[in-house]
């Protein structure tokens, strides 16, 4: 995790007195994370994109190749600092959400490992290109994933968290 973090995660605190290991009882915690106001709103912008929507769809994911995902929009106006942010977010969500990162494997070998993370890749996108109406479906996404060209790609990604090129896909923005 980078030292100027957006958020900073306080020591988990019982709330309730220490009991005996042995007598069954359960603790419980409380874990605060204390975020800026614009951080926060991006969070939620991000488990809005991941909400399911599983409406049914007649839409066909392009047939994937490298050139096709070496297709970035180019002067995409997120500054580097932000990207190195955004990069820290993806991370970060994925592991509160799922558990530890996964292996670039884990993403070649799984669809559904490679939606989630694309899901958090759309959304952290630029903002002032409209995305392609079919993003809005997990679906669609879970079917641009069940191309290993696609998996494969995200796996470079996913070994060095960096997500820049990934971001900059015109795969996902109107009139590219």
């Amino acid at each position: 995790m980078l030292e100027s973090s957006a958020c900073q995660q306080d020591e988990p605190k019982s709330t309730q007195h220490d009991q005996n290991e042995d007598s069954g009882k359960s603790k419980e915690f409380t874990l605060t994370i204390k975020c800026s106001e614009t951080h926060i709103a991006k969070l939620l912008e991000i488990a809005s994109a991941l909400e399911e929507r599983w409406t049914p769809s007649t839409w066909v994911p392009p047939q994937m190749s490298k050139g096709l995902l070496n297709y970035t929009v180019k002067d995409i106006g997120i500054p580097i600092k932000e990207h190195i942010i955004l990069d820290e977010l993806i991370v970060n969500m994925y592991q509160l959400y799922t558990g530890p990162w996964p292996s670039p494997e884990a993403v070649i070998d799984s669809p559904l490992i490679t939606t989630s993370i694309l899901l958090l890749v759309i959304g952290t996108t630029w903002t002032r290109l409209p995305l392609k109406p079919e993003w809005e479906h997990t679906r669609n996404v879970y079917a641009l994933a069940e191309q290993e060209v696609v998996r494969r790609y995200l796996a470079k990604a996913v070994e060095y968290k960096a997500f820049e090129r990934a971001r900059s896909l015109g795969l996902w923005y109107e009139g590219y």
